[in-house]
């Protein structure tokens, strides 16, 4: 399988929802598991995986504020092919647990920044309004390096600092959140016309491209925000991403991501 746009956001998507288990004999299955509600994208990946597949379906006794019950149905597309737990365990999904671990692919030469991140957020990430009817979107996350990764991405299509990595106290767990113009930003680069998506969130994703900021709310835009020029650009062009640091007093995952932008020309 080749790294393109579908297989990027394939990827983002498997490390998030899915998983891969392997056993003795190099036996063993990769699955996607997905409410019914998101049915629409098993049936849409599936086209993309030359091997093998089964789809199933089944209710699930799930437990709702620690004292009820309620029957859910899910829909699963299983995978057994070696070829396929290779494919995706190279791309960066880890065998078994991996909630802690994942980390973006950067070693993959043609991934699709946009395409894996809307992977991860169809995955484990929530969008639309609030109910004071202000945009969001958001992504909880175990794992320091995806949250690293995504803080570095979002201060790079908003153009402003970038956000402290600061785990909750309860369960150390990251959950980062955009909203008003940012999050419109992000579903602009992130869920664009045609892309291969879950339904119900490409949905959301247009309502919230479509929120105007009222008349009376106040809209604080600071200068410092516009930090990438094309002198500082050409800085990190033309010198070790080292140096580049030491220059511009940027973090090292600011100046990587500032590249991969440059590289496949996804700029602000």
């Amino acid at each position: 399988m080749e790294i393109n746009e579908e297989t990027s956001y394939l990827i983002g998507l498997f490390q998030t929802d899915g998983n891969i288990y392997e056993s003795s004999r190099n036996r063993g299955k990769a699955v996607i598991e997905l409410s019914i509600k998101d049915e629409d994208i098993i049936e849409k990946i599936k086209k993309l995986i030359p091997y093998n597949y089964t789809i199933t379906k089944r209710i699930r006794n799930i437990k709702l504020n620690g004292h009820s019950y309620e029957n859910k149905e899910y829909v699963s597309i299983r995978i057994c092919d070696i070829n396929f737990r290779k494919f995706l365990n190279d791309s960066g999904v880890p065998f078994g647990k991996k909630s802690k671990i994942i980390s973006p692919p950067l070693h993959l030469k043609n991934l699709s920044m946009p395409d894996y991140i809307r992977g991860l957020y169809d995955g484990d990430g929530s969008l639309g309004m609030t109910g004071k009817n202000i945009p969001y979107v958001s992504i909880v996350t175990a794992s320091k390096n995806l949250a690293n990764f995504l803080l570095d991405y979002i201060s790079s299509i908003t153009g402003k600092p970038r956000k402290k990595n600061n785990p909750n106290k309860r369960d150390n767990i990251y959950n980062i959140v955009i909203t008003k113009e940012d999050a419109i930003k992000f579903c602009d680069e992130v869920y664009y016309d045609g892309c291969l998506s879950m339904g119900r969130k490409k949905e959301k994703s247009e309502i919230v491209k479509s929120w105007k900021r009222p008349p009376k709310m106040k809209n604080v835009i600071r200068d410092e925000f516009k930090f990438w020029t094309k002198d500082k650009d050409n800085i990190i062009l033309n010198n070790p991403i080292k140096k580049s640091m030491e220059i511009l007093n940027k973090s090292k995952g600011s100046i990587q991501m500032r590249l991969i932008r440059l590289k496949n020309n996804f700029l602000y």
